[in-house]
């Protein structure tokens, strides 16, 4: 607990420095950079894993149940009509493609060697906040358990807003904040049980679209548009406050990885400035060719980081259409869930070592690839893609 609260603490605080400061960027990504530089030194790395690794792992954990509300967000959007949305998929796609082309055979020209010899490091207070945040997102009685109260919290707060409505009390709760600790509640109680799905069925149904097909079902059963609105407004900001947190923990990637980073430095920041300024202009250009809507297609940039970071760059993308902002990684994140032998064909990446296939597929997939990449047993190229979003997203 301690863990979580620095971490919401010091995205807080940096947060408030830099808008005092007047200076428009991502508080998540400030923290990442900061972090990640203390924790390449050689007594303050394993002592930030030691205290704050725990908070982190809890926080990680949690990340993919924090973004269910992005997957709610385009039903209270206007439509606008099957050939505009054929086009921003093109554009995804083209995105997705092109990035890990690039970064793949680059990364495979820079470091042949992978990360052959390097050993990555984890603390055994980490692996033991893995394995305990692990059981809990899975435990019937800890799905029973937050359902429960958060149902009662908000039964709690909608009787306390209606007797200090009719005594004519200022201190009255609006609608969305009074049902956002049930709704929220709820949305965790249904990712854990999105979490017993068959193996099978989770590839193209994972926990965190299970948690959101559950509470779009439930909200517009109570009274459709509407009340999704109102869970958006509500459970859905509650649940987003706790991504740009989770993201800042990435900082402490950088000691997991030191062995690799300081091998590899100068290739590593090649793969990064000869990648990501080019694919993220090519996304821009491509999308004006297509004719697309200026905003929308800023809303596309981001789209093969993660869905955290992508939120975090749209923090410095007002002229972005916000609402759209995190629906680029979910296309990436979730086709490669099930496709990424294909993308592995289409790219000529499929012959190459395992670090480099993770590589390669890390940069445009991230989570969702990890995850791919751990069920399907291979341990080094989940590990190549983990280090391949920190890098490139950051």
């Amino acid at each position: 607990m301690g863990g979580i609260g620095a971490f919401v603490a010091f995205d807080q605080g940096t947060s408030l420095a830099l808008k005092h400061a007047g200076v428009a960027f991502p508080s998540s990504v400030a923290c990442i950079i900061v972090g990640g530089a203390v924790s390449l030194h050689p007594r303050a790395g394993p002592a930030l894993q030691r205290v704050l690794g725990p908070g982190a792992s809890w926080l990680r954990a949690g990340l993919p149940v924090f973004l269910c509300p992005p997957v709610l967000a385009p039903i209270v959007m206007d439509n606008p009509g099957a050939e505009y949305v054929g086009k921003m998929v093109v554009l995804a796609f083209m995105g997705l493609f092109s990035t890990m082309a690039v970064v793949g055979h680059l990364a495979t020209r820079l470091m042949p060697n992978g990360s052959e010899g390097l050993s990555i490091v984890y603390e055994p207070a980490m692996v033991q906040a893995n394995a305990a945040a692990a059981r809990a997102l899975t435990s019937g009685r800890v799905a029973v358990g937050l359902a429960v109260a958060g149902c009662l919290a908000s039964a709690a707060l909608m009787w306390a807003s209606t007797h200090n409505h009719e005594h004519d009390s200022v201190t009255t709760v609006t609608e969305p904040w009074a049902k956002a600790p049930g709704y929220t509640g709820l949305a965790l109680a249904a990712y854990i049980a999105g979490s017993w799905l068959p193996p099978a069925l989770k590839l193209v149904c994972p926990p965190t679209f299970f948690a959101a097909g559950t509470a779009i079902a439930l909200t517009t059963t109570v009274d459709g548009r509407k009340e999704v609105s109102t869970w958006l407004r509500g459970a859905g900001v509650t649940l987003l406050a706790a991504v740009s947190p989770a993201i800042a923990t990435l900082g402490l990637y950088a000691h997991n990885y030191k062995a690799l980073l300081m091998k590899h430095a100068v290739p590593l920041a090649l793969v990064c400035v000869f990648t990501a300024p080019p694919c993220l202009l090519g996304v821009a250009h491509f999308g004006a060719a297509l004719g697309l809507d200026p905003a929308d297609v800023a809303a596309l940039i981001p789209a093969t980081t993660t869905t955290g970071l992508a939120f975090a760059m749209g923090e410095s993308m007002p002229m972005a259409t916000q609402a759209l902002i995190p629906l680029g990684p979910m296309v990436c994140g979730l086709s490669a869930l099930v496709l990424f032998p294909v993308f592995l064909r289409v790219t000529a990446m499929h012959k190459k070592t395992s670090f480099h296939r993770g590589f390669a597929l890390g940069s445009v997939a991230h989570v969702s690839v990890m995850a791919a990449l751990l069920g399907a047993g291979q341990q080094e190229a989940a590990e190549a893609a983990a280090l391949a979003f920190f890098l490139l997203g950051t």
